[in-house]
């Protein structure tokens, strides 16, 4: 397994940055991000309060059903109108009118206290799998399912079968999921303890396959990494990031939703500690916070940068006393803003244009007040995107990004560059596997620009074509 990092040397992290874009360039999703069955999270460890993005927009905060135990990384799960369906607490599962489930508990173990959390939805049916932790004093944490109906007990919802079962032993507490490339079922993703094992479980109409998909990749978590960041997925889930607890890299890797299979992209040095991880809507920037010695600062970092072709790839964007702590929450909500709670307070500080770069993002403190309530560090878990309703209130659907055409690819002497009208002027560069750039081109506006290739060494490039409307990549192979 190669393991490269962004900083470094120069060429190691110009080499990896390529890989980045090949793999960014194969991969040919286009930014999808819906987030309508997301649309409730909890807050408040005293009143129980919520964030209802279903309702309006700006959220509203709502008072809900009371309770007590309101520990961090559960996950939630609403209809397509916003109506919460359920919420998972460590004790177990309640449905949208605060009742507990009756039944079986969602646990493998009546004496197992649920640690994360998050729930899919089987298309069709009136059945939701939920794939979450749990933890017995003294124990490994395990890796978990159940499946819930929600036309058991009259309507109240519950269990299904005997309860939950356990899937794998030793993982982290985080877990995740992520749509299959089928268009219907879906991956609910864990990550081992003291190990760089993934294990992806695919859920759908037909119920759950219990044989995982297993992959190595990305940065170890020590067996002292039982809790870790939430472990994210892109809104296109074709990227995972995670940082481990005892770790001091972040990984960012690859994920094929087709095979359930994770891969290495690259890793990025984060001083280890909590901190909570966010993409941004379209996917280009990182987000995650950071633990140092007199503040938390929030780091971002653009994927789709070549590292030495900017001044840096990891920007502060913000940087905060180390009280209020920061340092679990980041979440992106249906309004296309990323949201991050300010423990023991009543505020959330909120990034309020996660795709521009640098200090353009615009973070603002104490965006939102659910005042007299007191915000719990985390923030809920959930499935970023849901094939039955591709597009969340009050979202646009992402623009396609202008096309960059290549051509003829592979090419011996020269290859045809096809630049967009729209976004210009367009500078172009070539870029050789060891980050070196081969070739530059003036400023442009859109048509065609000719790359003599005579004389180059066989190989994959990048062309790089940055314009007003941001940059393009594609990918030209030379041979002889």
């Amino acid at each position: 397994r190669r393991e490269q990092r962004l900083v470094g040397e120069d060429r190691n992290a110009m080499r990896t940055a390529v890989l980045a874009i090949l793999l960014l360039i194969g991969a040919g999703r286009q930014l999808v991000s819906a987030q309508s069955r997301n649309n409730w999270w909890s807050l408040d460890w005293l009143d129980n309060r919520w964030l209802d993005f279903g309702a309006e927009l700006p959220p509203a905060v709502v008072p809900f059903f009371p309770a007590s135990d309101l520990t961090g990384f559960q996950g939630t799960i609403a209809d397509t109108s916003g109506a919460l369906v359920l919420y998972a607490q460590s004790s177990g599962v309640r449905n949208g009118a605060g009742q507990l489930l009756p039944g079986p508990p969602p646990t493998w173990s009546t004496n197992l206290g649920c640690m994360g959390s998050v729930f899919i939805t089987a298309h069709g049916t009136t059945r939701y799998g939920m794939f979450l932790t749990a933890q017995a004093t003294g124990a490994p944490v395990g890796g978990g399912f159940a499946e819930v109906d929600m036309d058991l007990n009259n309507g109240a919802g519950g269990v299904l079968g005997t309860g939950g079962r356990l899937l794998v032993d030793s993982v982290l507490t985080s877990v995740s999921a992520a749509p299959h490339g089928n268009g219907s079922d879906y991956w609910g993703i864990f990550h081992g303890r003291g190990t760089n094992a993934w294990y992806a479980y695919r859920f759908g109409t037909n119920g759950l396959d219990t044989v995982p998909v297993v992959s190595w990749a990305g940065a170890t978590a020590g067996q002292a990494a039982v809790w870790s960041s939430q472990i994210k997925c892109s809104p296109a889930n074709d990227r995972i990031a995670i940082h481990a607890q005892t770790s001091d890299t972040l990984s960012v890797l690859a994920f094929d939703a087709d095979l359930g299979t994770v891969s290495d992209l690259v890793d990025l040095v984060l001083p280890a500690c909590y901190g909570g991880l966010e993409f941004s809507p379209s996917g280009r920037f990182l987000y995650a916070l950071a633990d140092r010695p007199d503040s938390t600062v929030l780091l971002q970092w653009d994927l789709w940068l070549v590292p030495g072709l900017i001044p840096a790839s990891q920007r502060t964007v913000f940087a905060a006393p180390t009280s209020p702590n920061y340092c679990s929450g980041l979440l992106l909500a249906p309004d296309g803003r990323i949201y991050i709670p300010q423990d023991q307070t009543s505020f959330l500080t909120r990034i309020e244009a996660p795709d521009q770069p640098g200090l353009q993002c615009n973070v603002q403190v104490n965006a939102v007040d659910i005042a007299p309530g007191e915000l719990t560090p985390f923030l809920n878990n959930h499935c970023k995107w849901y094939h039955d309703d591709p597009i969340a209130l009050g979202s646009a659907e992402l623009a396609a990004r202008p096309e960059l055409t290549v051509w003829p690819n592979p090419t011996a002497y020269t290859a045809n560059v096809h630049l967009p009208e729209h976004g210009s002027p367009w500078t172009v560069q070539v870029i050789d596997g060891l980050g070196r750039v081969v070739h530059a081109s003036p400023a442009r506006q859109g048509g065609q620009v000719i790359i003599p290739t005579a004389g180059w060494p066989p190989g994959t490039y990048v062309v790089r074509a940055q314009g007003s409307r941001g940059i393009l990549f594609a990918r030209l192979v030379v041979h002889r």
